[in-house]
């Protein structure tokens, strides 16, 4: 995902520090707590570990991070007008 304005890039090999210090704080951060298939979700000692979304809702983009690695799983671009809540 390349960002134009501002010159730089995201790919699937880009962490989570990365992606803070190119886009800036998250507005919110999601953690998955169901997944109906169990593909991406694992336990530790008990504990339900599972992948969590960076939600950048001003530039209509979530990003889906890797429990494990902390690199990014996958892009949601959403195609509402860009700082609109709808």
């Amino acid at each position: 995902l390349y960002f134009t304005k501002r010159d730089y890039e995201l790919d699937f090999n880009s962490t989570t520090q990365e992606v803070v210090n190119i886009l800036g704080r998250p507005s919110q951060i999601f953690y998955k707590e169901e997944d109906k298939m169990k593909i991406h979700t694992s336990t530790y000692a008990g504990v339900s570990c599972s992948d969590y979304f960076f939600n950048y809702f001003s530039l209509g983009i979530d990003i889906l991070f890797d429990v494990h690695t902390h690199t990014i799983k996958k892009f949601v671009l959403h195609t509402n007008f860009p700082c609109h809540y709808e």
